[in-house]
């Protein structure tokens, strides 16, 4: 008799979730989403949820777009997850994407496009006009989208057919921030999401009977969508929307919101606590009660002890618990979340020897000086196994050694969209010699230590600066085609690790027939390339030496080496520019004609150099800020300045468009002229 072969359990999916919440608590809110500054909000009931998510996906089954991608080219709000769910229920294949932005062209979107063979784009009619507006015809012609609304249609019916899915049927595809010539879509299936959802439940407190979440996470990456919307929706709680936007206007109105709606959990980068702890003032902290505030999770790039600390002693006067730090590590490839602390142990900080680390040794540090101190990110969750394996050897790791993370479990996504040989590599690795696996190789390094996941850095480069994931590939091609001087494939981006967090270095190696060029000038080339194209300031940069740099027998440039190089102040180079070295000086420029007097436009001058890190006299302010160091940040910082003491507020966008000191100089005397003639007509 032959044997009985097992089918699969259907996963107890999102939409099933969704249609017994609709049920048993029709009109209690799913979410609500902050409209303003007093909190109001308009609120999306779990019946309305489900009935705006059905007619989107009758709109996508009466096209039979089942097994179909669908690009949800959507801002943040209540479209963005009506229209995720919507493909869930048609039984589509969701592809969360940025919206295209004015000031970047949409290379990504036709790439994402291309890659994904998206027939359909839930999408706004504005936005829809934007992307017709910038793609050129003949690429619209052969992307052949089919353009649907997010209201979807109407007539959708009470009852609804579910699509049949296991649990290796493909919810959605996560793009990661790869280059535009070969970008990744991680395949997260049905099984694997809620598996990882489930995961969410221990850290995030959400068996406890007080859950009441709020994030302003964007929804286009994993820890704002599961660990966020999806999480709130699988287990039937309230989740507080508040956009990107409002938050980097305003970083404390995170902790405002929180104190007003008394929310449970909360989740953000590392940046996001340390930018909250450094604007907070005493009286800030005497209008926020924070002791509702239970689980407090920070992931998403690393963790840094002394954040921590300062967050915890800034807002513990208000009632912010040590405890409710809950720190966790997690990548797109795992679905989201791999280890996280639970909900009220608070964070493990510990102190190991900083040379034993930098040779992959764990041991306990000496003295205070050799000491580098470590946030754990966890325990490893249920149902994952966690190797600590040698990257080269691919043998397991003694206990006491630094080796790559490897994970294995039902969490685990199936791979990447279209491209089997990075599948393999990425997500069958195994073992050797007893070949055990598949498991999948993170590029993280780490250790674990009294049963907590640490992290030491990363082996696949990946520069994560501000709560953003940036590939050096990607800022490297930009580097060398910002200036003539500059050797294609000869550069090396990376970041350097202070205290301060993380920033971006680039080195370069200059062309031999350009050996006498104006180094100054190919440094503010390079610098404006890289903050046009990734919004990133270079903070260290070094042109080097023709066939300087370290590489590889097959000539590929060796980051960590050149990394080493660079640090220790031996590589060969013409010029050292940033934090790491002098400055290229910038004739100081006369206010001449400005719009304000001398010592205000100095001011301004001033206070805006203090924000970008430059010497007021190497500020120039005829350039766009873009091309001097403007990054989402320190935008953050320019719009506080400009409101608190010269009464101008631009929009966070426009901060990535190109303004320059002596732009700003004169919008602050046309508001002040405008306010004048209003008032003498009063």
């Amino acid at each position: 008799m032959a044997a009985r072969i097992p089918i699969p359990r259907p996963p107890q999916t999102l939409m099933r979730q969704l249609d017994l919440h609709a049920v048993a608590k029709p009109t209690a809110a799913a979410f609500r989403f902050i409209k303003g500054p007093d909190f109001s909000t308009d609120d999306l009931t779990y019946a309305e949820l489900r009935g705006r998510a059905l007619r989107v996906a009758q709109a996508l089954r009466s096209r039979h777009a089942e097994g179909n991608r669908v690009l949800l080219v959507l801002p943040p709000g209540p479209d963005y997850i009506v229209g995720f769910l919507g493909c869930l229920y048609a039984g589509a294949i969701a592809v969360p994407i940025y919206p295209p932005r004015r000031n970047r062209p949409p290379e990504r979107f036709a790439t994402v496009a291309r890659n994904s063979a998206a027939r359909f784009a839930l999408a706004n009619a504005e936005v829809r006009r934007q992307v017709e507006a910038t793609l050129a015809p003949e690429l619209l012609r052969e992307l052949e989208l089919t353009w649907l609304s997010p209201q979807g249609e109407d007539g959708a019916p009470e009852t609804w057919d579910l699509p049949y899915v296991d649990a290796g049927t493909p919810a959605f595809l996560q793009y990661t921030s790869g280059s535009t010539a070969d970008p990744k879509g991680v395949v997260v299936t049905h099984g694997s999401l809620e598996h990882n959802i489930g995961l969410i439940a221990e850290p995030f407190g959400m068996n406890a009977t007080d859950v009441l979440g709020l994030s302003w996470l964007p929804p286009f990456h994993d820890l704002g969508l599961i660990g966020n919307l999806l999480t709130a929706v699988h287990h039937g709680v309230t989740e507080i929307i508040m956009t990107p936007q409002v938050f980097l206007s305003d970083p404390l109105g995170w902790l405002r919101a929180i104190s007003h709606f008394r929310a449970t959990s909360s989740a953000a980068p590392n940046f996001a606590y340390d930018l909250c702890a450094a604007r907070a003032t005493p009286d800030i902290v005497a209008g926020l009660d924070l002791s509702c505030w239970k689980t407090a999770f920070n992931g998403a790039e690393p963790i840094r002890a002394g954040t921590l600390e300062r967050f915890a002693r800034t807002f513990g006067p208000c009632g912010f618990s040590v405890g409710a730090m809950c720190p966790g590590y997690g990548l797109a490839e795992a679905t989201l979340v791999v280890s996280a602390q639970p909900r009220g142990r608070g964070a493990m900080i510990a102190g190991f020897d900083r040379e034993a680390l930098l040779q992959h040794r764990v041991q306990p540090a000496a003295d205070a000086a050799s000491t580098v101190r470590l946030v754990g990110s966890g325990t490893v969750l249920g149902g994952q196994e966690v190797l600590i394996v040698d990257p080269d050897t691919r043998r397991i790791c003694a206990p006491a050694e630094v080796g790559e993370i490897w994970v294995s479990g039902p969490s685990v996504a199936r791979g990447y969209w279209a491209n089997p040989e990075a599948t393999e590599e990425i997500f069958r690795a195994r073992t050797r010699p007893d070949g055990a696996g598949p498991f999948l190789r993170t590029g993280d390094l780490g250790f674990l230590h009294d049963a907590q996941l640490f992290i030491t850095g990363r082996r696949k480069d990946l520069i994560i600066i501000g709560g953003t994931n940036h590939y050096p590939q990607d800022i490297e091609l930009t580097a060398q085609s910002a200036h003539p001087a500059l050797v294609d494939a000869a550069g090396a981006a990376f970041a350097v690790i202070t205290d301060e967090g993380e920033s971006l270095a680039v080195v370069h190696e200059i062309n031999l027939q350009h050996r006498e060029a104006d180094f100054g000038a190919v440094a503010a080339a390079l610098r404006a390339k890289i903050s046009a194209e990734h919004q990133l300031d270079v903070a260290h940069c070094a042109l080097v030496r023709f066939a300087s740099l370290p590489k590889t027998s097959s000539g590929k440039i060796q980051r960590r080496r050149a990394r080493e190089l660079y640090l220790a102040g031996r590589l060969d180079a013409y010029l050292t520019t940033g934090a790491a070295g002098a400055q290229v000086p910038i004739a100081p420029i006369d206010a001449g004609d400005a719009a304000l007097p001398a010592e205000e436009f100095a001011r301004l001058r001033e206070g805006i150099a203090r924000i970008l890190a430059l010497a007021p006299g190497t500020l120039d302010p005829s350039r766009p800020l873009l091309q001097q160091g403007m990054s989402s940040l320190r935008a953050v910082e320019l719009q506080g300045l400009l409101e608190g003491e010269f009464g101008v507020r631009l929009e966070y966008e426009d901060f990535f468009e190109p303004w320059t000191v002596n732009r700003i100089a004169a919008l602050i005397a046309e508001k002040r002229g405008a306010t004048a003639t209003a008032a003498r007509a009063d």
